[in-house]
Formats: structure tokens, sequence, C-alpha cells
């Protein structure tokens, strides 16, 4: 025992251990409390971080989303300006000769197999499928479509009917009936069909960040 310990009573002993102890505790819990908060912080700033991913990210994929329907939307207002084509489909409602019909077909089959549609129709002002790509098909446009063709008929204008299913396809699709005119009288119209499945998901299937999971 050293000197100054013998000059110190069991019950003083005794509360300088017990200060000890209170320091040790309140010192843990400091320690536990300041992990903690630097715990949240960085979980905080992880969210926010991920939140302003997904943000910028759904900004790339509505502006990929706009950027495919307007392509399609083109391909349809083209089509409404191309009096030569019009001209050719005139004809042919008026003659339908092989000669005609081979005309209309050549530029139906350009515009599917460049721009991918897995199907474009002529359509005769009831709403008829008179003509396709490969040839001549009997079948009458969906619900849907035919309300479209009215209104793109009767506004001269092209109408897109959103992504849906229906029987007539196997796989969810995309259309516009884009009308068309000899001089301003209507004489029918084209019905471009996309396969949803094959042109729009792949892009909504990008994602550009390491994780498989934030999506």
């Amino acid at each position: 025992m050293s000197f100054l310990t013998a000059f110190i009573s069991p019950r003083h002993k005794s509360l300088a251990w017990s200060l000890i102890t209170l320091g040790m505790v309140m010192l843990l819990g400091l320690l536990v409390w300041s992990l903690g908060k630097s715990f949240d912080d960085r979980l905080q700033q992880s969210r926010h971080q991920a939140e302003r991913e997904l943000l910028a990210i759904g900004h790339l994929q509505a502006a990929g989303i706009a950027g495919w329907r307007e392509q399609r939307m083109a391909d349809a207002w083209s089509l409404l300006d191309d009096s030569l084509f019009a001209g050719a489909v005139a004809d042919w409602f008026n003659a339908a000769s092989p000669e005609h019909a081979q005309r209309v077909q050549q530029r139906l089959r350009i515009l599917q197999e460049r721009s991918k549609y897995v199907a474009v129709y002529l359509v005769d002002r009831q709403g008829q499928v008179m003509l396709t790509a490969e040839g001549s098909i009997a079948r009458n446009l969906p619900e849907p479509e035919q309300r479209a063709l009215q209104k793109a008929l009767s506004q001269a204008v092209a109408v897109a009917v959103e992504p849906r299913d229906d029987p007539a396809f196997a796989f969810p699709f995309f259309s516009v009936l884009t009308p068309l005119f000899e001089d301003e009288r209507a004489i029918g119209a084209v019905w471009l069909v996309s396969d949803v499945h094959s042109t729009l998901y792949p892009l909504l299937n990008q994602w550009p960040t390491p994780s498989k999971t934030a999506e």
C-alpha cells in the first residue's frame, strides 16, 4: 500500500471508483451517440444521393419515351404530307390494278422495314383494312382504332392510340392513324402498329447505374 493510499479512507475510495465508473459510462454513451449520429448522417446522405440519381434517371427515361413516341408521330405526319403517296392510294381505290397496288405496297413496305413497325396497313374510311406491305387481308380496325380513325379523318390530324392489349395482336402495341386526302377529300388512312415489347420496353430496361436493384 502506498503512502497516499494509506491516508484515503475506504469511503473516499468508493466515491472515487464511482466517479471513474460514471465517467467511463458517460464516455461510452457519448461514443455510441457519436457513432449513431454519424451512421444516420451517412444514411441520409446516401438516401439523398439515391433520390437524385433516381430523379435524373427518371427524366432520362421520360425523355426516351417521349422521343420514341415523337418519332412515330413524325412518321404519321410525313404520310399526311405525302401528296404523291395519297395520289397512289387514290389511284388504287379508283382502279385496284396490280400496278397501283404495287406502288402503294412499296411505300408501306419501306416504312415498315426502316421504322421497325410490326405492321403498316392501308384502311378505307370505314375502317376496313385494304392492303398491307405483303398483300391484302380482310379485317376491321379494333374499336379504339376505329374511333381514332374517325377523329383523324374529321380533324385531318394523326391520332395515336396509347399502348394497350387486344386480341388483334399477341403483344401490347401502340398505334397511330394518319388520314390520307386527295385534294380535300378523305380517301382512307394508314394504320401504323408498333410492338411495344420490341421497341419501347428495351428503352425502359436501360438503367445507367451499377445497381441492379435501384429500379
